[in-house]
């Protein structure tokens, strides 16, 4: 009698595994042939398009306008060397875009990615790879980039300067996000996240926000799909309630005029993937925001 279980288990088991590898393979499909043998670290939607920007090592910058069904190569933008690597890429609309390079170097598109020119180069003769950087994107004026894993750099008039920022952290920095032009934040490993009220430059507080760390509690935090807000005092005039996802995005916002139900705000976030969010309240010229998980 144990032969025919063990042959039932079996058969159960292969069921099983041809059951999920027929489900991967419907789920992910590899392109083929394959665009460009480089490995390919960032890829982005260009706001306003269908078109997908990828970039990666080799000096490689491809384009697609059909899914990802045909690719348009770009080599040695800017005439950048072979052994450049590209990290990230950002456009801020179908024309304007900046690509970061593993060793210090931005370029800049003002034509939708036809031409590229190089707009800051300060490479570190001792900084010859590091595995992260990134860029946001305000306008076609104003971007700020991560490079170097600490260094940071701003421009406002479109690339032809950059400023350095000074950020009191000593862990190697990975992405930077603003929720708007004055409210961001940068994170790094080992779990740091530094957040700016100014936009990342020092001295703006006194014409835009101050911090103020009791504004508003959270709880559950981590949280499966309700959270609470309990504003410390509901009576403080105009209070607005936003929260952003990773990306930046607004997905909830709520203003009122000091009015709250027994200070509490109770939010159904179901329909949102898990993840890192963050949550805004402002009242006058004060501003706290707290991270809050989805799980």
């Amino acid at each position: 009698m144990k032969k025919p279980k063990l042959f039932i288990l079996i058969l159960i088991f292969f069921t099983i595994s041809a059951h999920c590898l027929l489900s991967q393979d419907d789920v992910w499909n590899r392109i083929q042939p394959t665009p460009q043998e480089h490995s390919l670290f960032c890829i982005r939607q260009i706001p306003g398009t269908e078109t997908l920007v990828t970039v990666g090592r080799g000096s490689t910058i491809m384009y697609s306008d059909d899914a990802g069904d045909t690719w348009d190569i770009t080599i040695r933008p800017a005439g950048l060397p072979n052994n450049t690597w590209f990290l990230s890429v950002k456009f801020y609309d179908e024309q304007n875009g900046y690509a970061v390079t593993n060793n210090g170097k931005i370029i800049r598109t003002t034509d939708g990615g036809q031409n590229w020119e190089l707009v800051y180069d300060n490479v570190i003769d001792t900084i010859i790879y590091t595995e992260r950087t990134d860029i946001y994107v305000f306008d076609p004026q104003t971007a700020i980039a991560i490079l170097y894993n600490q260094l940071i750099v701003k421009t406002d008039d479109g690339g032809e300067t950059w400023d350095p920022i000074d950020i009191p952290c000593s862990s190697g920095l990975t992405q930077v996000r603003f929720l708007d032009d004055w409210h961001g934040f940068v994170f790094g490993n080992n779990g740091v996240i530094m957040e700016t009220l100014t936009g990342g430059v020092v001295g703006n507080e006194e014409d835009h926000f101050t911090a103020n760390e009791q504004l508003f509690t959270v709880s559950p935090n981590p949280f499966s799909n309700q959270i609470k807000i309990e504003i410390t005092d509901p009576y403080a005039g105009k209070t607005t309630i936003d929260i952003f996802n990773m990306k930046g995005e607004r997905i909830y916002k709520n203003s009122f005029n000091g009015n709250v139900t027994a200070n509490e705000i109770m939010l159904n976030l179901s329909a949102y993937p898990p993840g890192i969010y963050f949550c805004r309240v402002v009242q006058g010229n004060k501003m706290s925001s707290r991270k809050i998980v989805k799980m």
